[in-house]
């Protein structure tokens, strides 16, 4: 059990640009019909202005209702319970290293990682961080809600992979995914 977010994280914008790419963010949530204003905030992000998802996304996921975004500033985004070592893109095993991931967020330099299993070589943010540790100045925190009575009908990490994708394409950048277990 326990509480749960996706966290769509921006490994490529720097903290010095943070501020601007936050609202150019929350715009595109709002004119993209992912999220509408909200007067509330998440728990975990009280100092942290919320959106609460559109209405216009239920057909998309059945129930999926309630939902609240953040874009929250950080360093770092775990995820938490059981956070293990990226896993490589192209075999799936896992093959990151933690002293990689602590270069990444102390130099706040992207090393270049190599699977210890099949030779693929990409930086490291664009291995499977789902359970792992993304860096970046922002990320968008989704705290995944379902409507009353039907809890389960939907998988969160498919909204967060979908939006990850429409972020991309519409924003660009580069985004990693890492779902968070409190």
């Amino acid at each position: 059990m326990g509480d749960h977010r996706e966290q769509i994280v921006d490994i490529s914008t720097p903290p010095a640009d943070a501020e601007s790419r936050i609202a150019a963010v929350r715009e595109w949530l709002l004119a993209a019909g992912w999220a509408a204003p909200f007067d509330g905030s998440d728990w975990l992000y009280p100092d942290e202005p919320a959106l609460r998802e559109n209405l216009g996304l239920l057909p998309r996921w059945l129930g999926f209702g309630g939902s609240t975004f953040v874009i929250a500033r950080g360093s770092h985004w775990v995820a938490g319970d059981g956070t293990d070592v990226p896993v490589c893109p192209s075999c799936g095993e896992p093959s990151g290293t933690w002293e990689q991931i602590e270069q990444w967020d102390d130099q706040g330099v992207e090393p270049l990682e190599r699977c210890t299993n099949c030779g693929h070589e990409v930086l490291l943010g664009d291995w499977n961080l789902e359970g792992s540790v993304a860096v970046g100045a922002l990320a968008i925190v989704l705290d995944p809600q379902s409507l009353p009575g039907l809890g389960g009908v939907f998988d969160p990490a498919d909204v967060a992979r979908a939006l990850r994708a429409e972020l991309t394409a519409a924003l660009g950048g580069r985004w990693a995914y890492v779902h968070h277990h409190l």
